[in-house]
């Protein structure tokens, strides 16, 4: 996946800030444009899990589209 290595850096502040709690790391073309979204899920418990979803901007830039706040609500979309 040519997109891996561009959010690589992402994923590991990702996981040094999450330290021992450790992340889930997905790449998805959400929006079916040909390009591969990022997908960090992180938390302790459904209580405080989130997904934060990032794209590439001009196929090179990384630019976070948001956080959803639920494991539920986002795997039900």
């Amino acid at each position: 996946m040519p997109e891996y290595a561009t959010y690589e850096s992402v994923i590991a502040d990702a996981g040094a800030t999450e330290g021992n709690l450790g992340i889930s790391v997905a790449l998805y073309d959400i929006d079916q444009d040909g390009t591969k979204e990022l997908i960090l899920s992180h938390g302790t418990c459904l209580a405080d899990w989130v997904n934060d979803i990032y794209t590439l901007k001009d196929g090179k830039y990384v630019s976070q589209i948001g956080t959803i706040g639920s494991q539920g609500m986002f795997y039900t979309a």
